[in-house]
């Protein structure tokens, strides 16, 4: 089981913030959507809550060397998304269970920072790969690539199928995402901030915004306080999961809770949004 590989990127600037053993909150509040397939389950535990309606499916499929590779579905909000890509044996059999997929990357035509994580089956019949990624604008509409290597053992790299592998597809963001406009500055230690979008979705809150007192190339050093509360009347603080170059100056991923565990959102009981005391209505 390969976990956590770093993408190639090209962006100027990307930075996360605490990467642990992924799992997901679970607190008694609508805030938090509907349980959801296998594949995210694989990934973020039994009690990962992700609404159907969140994802859009792909179902993309190449065959290469006896290998069907398919891009099955995805969650996109504002310059985020999840994509998971499956390979399996056309003939049906098994894979041995130190399989892995050999460098797989994510390119489109701009910037993409991004993590990758796989699992194979219990079964061995399917090795899973989810994509975890930030880009300098959404990818939503555009064509997005993935390829890989080969599969091999994990410890000898003896190949097991040849490849490469290579899947073409254009990404679609679910309608369950939803953007707030705001007018907002901040002053964060040395750090003065404007914010000008919020976006909401199952992956959490983006907030892009710029720099305006000089280093405008640089991503700040610093974030605000975020909370939110839910149309029950729930209070929940969302961490910093990431912070990443955009076309005009950077985004903030708020996707975490207080442990890092990785949160999903249910973006229809989002009522406002609290950005260091300033709170935003969120018209729905």
């Amino acid at each position: 089981m390969q976990k956590n590989q770093t993408g190639k990127t090209s962006m100027k600037s990307f930075k996360r913030g605490m990467v642990v053993a992924i799992a997901l909150l679970t607190v008694g509040t609508t805030a938090y959507a509907a349980p959801n397939a296998e594949n995210f389950k694989m990934f973020f535990g039994k009690k990962a809550n992700v609404a159907e309606q969140s994802k859009s499916v792909i179902n993309e499929t190449q065959v290469v060397d006896g290998i069907k590779m398919t891009v099955e579905e995805s969650i996109i909000g504002g310059n985020s998304a999840i994509i998971m890509a499956t390979f399996e044996k056309e003939d049906g059999s098994t894979f041995p269970q130190d399989a892995v997929i050999q460098a797989p990357e994510l390119k489109w035509s701009k910037d993409a920072s991004y993590m990758v994580e796989q699992h194979i089956t219990e079964d061995g019949q399917k090795i899973i790969t989810m994509f975890d990624v930030d880009t300098a604008k959404s990818i939503d509409g555009h064509k997005v690539t993935i390829t890989a290597d080969a599969i091999v053992h994990a410890q000898t790299e003896d190949i097991i199928s040849k490849g490469p592998f290579k899947n073409v597809f254009i990404a679609q963001e679910s309608s369950k995402s939803h953007v707030e406009e705001m007018d907002m500055r901040l002053l964060l230690q040395a750090e003065e901030l404007e914010l000008h979008d919020v976006t909401i979705s199952a992956l959490g809150i983006g907030i892009e915004g710029k720099r305006i007192n000089g280093n405008v190339d640089e991503l700040p050093q610093n974030s605000p306080n975020i909370f939110l509360t839910t149309t029950d009347g729930m209070v929940i603080e969302l961490h910093l999961g990431s912070t990443s170059t955009t076309d005009i100056g950077f985004s903030w991923n708020y996707n975490l809770d207080r442990n890092g565990n990785r949160i999903f959102l249910d973006v229809e009981t989002i009522k406002s949004i609290t950005i260091e005391n300033e709170i935003i209505q969120v018209t729905q």
